[in-house]
């Protein structure tokens, strides 16, 4: 297995977006090499749509790259003790493994390759608490205000007793690609 911890795979989307719409989708369609999908599987309202579109722009010998939160990784997520009614809101959201599997699968793409990436968030647990409270993440922000600074104030008292040890999390790292091009790990 290919060691992916410390490989920064940038989006081919994310680069052709700073030229504007016209641009990018004229780019995507003729020189996808490489399609990165960052912790955004969660958020597509059709996610087999999203991966057929990820195999429609990729060219023959082309790789997908998907990072994202899965169903199997909510209990290690650093703000599920502290934030309890994320759990459900988690469950119904996030992709288990082997959605995200037959969603590309069923574009044609196979898994090459996965791991588990653990990824530093936060240097310490009191920039951790800054960075919730910025609003950033998507589950949180679904929360009810009362939960939401309930948990808040159980991280940074948390942060404040002691936590001062980098916050991680793992992210599942997906490799896909054309069904024809490589022998999948299914």
């Amino acid at each position: 297995m290919t060691d992916y911890d410390n490989t920064d795979i940038p989006s081919v989307y994310d680069r052709a977006r700073d030229h504007g719409p016209v641009v990018s989708d004229l780019w995507m369609r003729m020189v996808a090499e490489a399609v990165g999908n960052n912790t955004v599987s969660c958020h597509f309202a059709d996610r087999a749509a999203a991966a057929r579109e990820c195999q429609r722009v990729l060219s023959p010998n082309g790789t997908v790259a998907i990072r994202t939160a899965t169903a199997e990784q909510i209990a290690s997520y650093p703000c599920t003790p502290f934030f309890p009614p994320s759990v459900a809101l988690m469950e119904e959201t996030l992709p288990g493994r082997a959605d995200v599997r037959g969603m590309f699968a069923a574009a044609k793409l196979s898994v090459v390759d996965w791991k588990l990436v653990a990824q530093t968030i936060a240097p310490d647990w009191s920039v951790y608490a800054e960075k919730l409270a910025a609003g950033g993440d998507s589950i949180l922000a679904r929360l009810s205000t009362a939960n939401f600074e309930d948990g808040l104030a159980a991280v940074r008292r948390y942060a404040s007793s002691g936590g001062r040890e980098p916050v991680a999390e793992l992210i599942d790292f997906f490799v896909c690609r054309h069904r024809s091009n490589e022998a999948s790990i299914e």
